[in-house]
């Protein structure tokens, strides 16, 4: 039997100093849930809640790990464990077993990427997410996440916010301090997020998706918003 519901009621915080008087009890949030087997017999589900209106401080998020255990060939989920602070954004594993997330952490400006220790169900965190602007300040989301025998690949949207001293005059506003630039990305990473090598793929809609033995990613010179004159599918090994 769990020892604690799955969803996370915030209303149930003990300090409700900061809780919006508006806020409606069965509000649970904005909810994304991942599940991944680490064996025949036992999987972990974590469930992320993040709520961005319910506090008058900020936004709150927690993420709720369960345990499941096959037992007489029925799924049983057994001890759930709350952590504060901690969302899950993706997560992706692969034939080897490896687990591997995008995280976001509220005391940190920055989304990480951090592998499960199934040991002891904690989080090795390896890194931050890349991005094109590079030496220049940049924040990025993540598309898409795919994990090979031996590498990691996203596809990515990233902004950088130019200094108002490199903006072109058609660009300034008399109230701005400087202008959003934005472009898409593919990079891959063969240490698991410590280091990155960006991918010569224009967009992350080109990407098809990755062939786990081989370390191949595969994609097209075009998307689905666009008239494909080239219908070939192309590859290249990650090394």
């Amino acid at each position: 039997m769990a020892s604690a519901p799955l969803l996370f009621d915030i209303t149930s915080l003990t300090d409700k100093s900061n809780l919006a008087p508006d806020w409606k009890a069965d509000d649970l949030g904005e909810i994304k849930a991942f599940i991944t087997q680490l064996h025949d017999d036992h999987a972990i589900l974590w469930v992320t809640q993040v709520f961005s209106r319910a506090l008058t401080t900020g936004s709150f998020q927690v993420t709720t790990q369960a345990k499941l255990d096959r037992i007489n060939d029925k799924w049983v989920m057994g001890e759930v464990k709350r952590i504060q602070g901690l969302a899950i954004k993706k997560l992706a594993q692969n034939t080897q077993g490896k687990v591997i997330t995008i995280q976001n952490y509220m005391d940190q400006d920055q989304d990480v990427i951090a592998e499960l220790l199934p040991e002891n169900l904690s989080w090795k965190i390896h890194g931050t997410l890349p991005h094109p602007f590079s030496p220049f300040n940049g924040s990025s989301y993540v598309y898409d996440i795919w994990i090979t025998h031996d590498a990691l690949l996203i596809t990515i949207m990233s902004e950088h916010i130019a200094a108002r001293i490199l903006q072109p005059s058609t660009w300034r506003k008399p109230t701005s301090s400087g202008g959003t630039v934005s472009a898409n990305a593919v990079f891959y990473s063969k240490d698991w997020g410590t280091s990155w090598q960006k991918l010569a793929i224009k967009g992350y809609l080109r990407v098809l998706g990755v062939e786990a033995n081989s370390d191949q990613v595969f994609w097209v010179d075009g998307s689905v918003y666009e008239s494909k004159k080239d219908t070939h599918i192309y590859s290249h090994q990650l090394k």
